[in-house]
C-alpha cells in the first residue's frame, strides 16, 4: 500500500492541469527558450577572435543576430508571448575558459544585464543564470550572486 505523502503526491500530480487551468489563462504563452546577445557580449566574442564577416560575428559557424531588450520585448507582443525566460546564446562564457578571472568578470556583467532587463520588465522576463563553468568554486559564488544582485 503506497505512503498518505505519496498518495497525496500523485493525487496533486493527477489534479495538476486542472489546477492549473484555474490559475493561469489558457491563453498565457511562456517562453522557456529565449536568447539574449547584450553588446557587452558582442563585444567580448569579437575580442575573443571570433571571425565577422561582412559585418555579421559568427560563432561556431553560426551568425549572431543583431539583437536589443527592445525589439526582443516587441518580438514578444508581436507573437503573443506573456513571459519569456532569457539565457545567453551560445558559446556561453566557455569560450574564456583558459581564463578564468576574464570568464568570472564576463559572467557577473552579463547576469547584471540580464537581471537589469528583468527588473526593465518584470511581468515579462525572467532570467537564467550564466556560470563560468568549468570553474567550480567561480560557478557557486556566481550562484550566491545571482541570488543577491
Amino acid at each position: 500500500m503506497p505512503s498518505f505523502l505519496a498518495f497525496s503526491l500523485y493525487y496533486l500530480l493527477a489534479l495538476s492541469p486542472a489546477v492549473a487551468e484555474c490559475l493561469v489563462d489558457p491563453s498565457f504563452k511562456l517562453d522557456v527558450h529565449s536568447h539574449v546577445i547584450p553588446d557587452i557580449y558582442r563585444t567580448a566574442l569579437t575580442e575573443a577572435g571570433f571571425p565577422v564577416r561582412n559585418g555579421t560575428l559568427f560563432t561556431d559557424g553560426f551568425p549572431v543576430p543583431a539583437w536589443d531588450l527592445e525589439s526582443h520585448i516587441a518580438a514578444m507582443d508581436t507573437n503573443g508571448i506573456n513571459y519569456a525566460t532569457i539565457s545567453l546564446s551560445a558559446p556561453g562564457v566557455n569560450f574564456l575558459a583558459n581564463d578564468r578571472a576574464a570568464a568570472s568578470k564576463l559572467t557577473r556583467e552579463l547576469n547584471l544585464e540580464m537581471y537589469n532587463y528583468t527588473q526593465a520588465h518584470p511581468t515579462r522576463l525572467g532570467a537564467m543564470c550564466i556560470l563560468p563553468l568549468p570553474d567550480i568554486e567561480a560557478s557557486l559564488a556566481e550562484i550566491e550572486a545571482s541570488f543577491h544582485p
